[in-house]
């Protein structure tokens, strides 16, 4: 299973999340950062130090456009 997958279908209401809004250049631009560290035992095989999952979400109302970015945040010195 891929980790966008994973987060997508994850029951996220434990994860910590944050929300910006920026208004300007005639549009609204949404950004949606999702984190936890309740995936990293699962993919702990894969990435090795991984310390958290997030998802990214980039909402761009004028146009309409939606984009959606998945990865990992690693502790650097776990993983030496």
């Amino acid at each position: 299973m891929t980790l966008a997958v994973c987060v997508r279908q994850a029951d996220r209401s434990g994860w910590q999340s944050t929300t910006i809004c920026e208004i300007g250049h005639g549009r609204i631009e949404i950004r949606i950062l999702t984190s936890s560290t309740e995936l990293t035992n699962y993919f702990a095989r894969e990435w090795p130090g991984i310390a958290q999952v997030f998802r990214l979400e980039h909402l761009i109302l004028e146009k309409g456009g939606t984009s959606h970015f998945c990865g990992v945040w690693t502790d650097q010195q776990s993983s030496q």
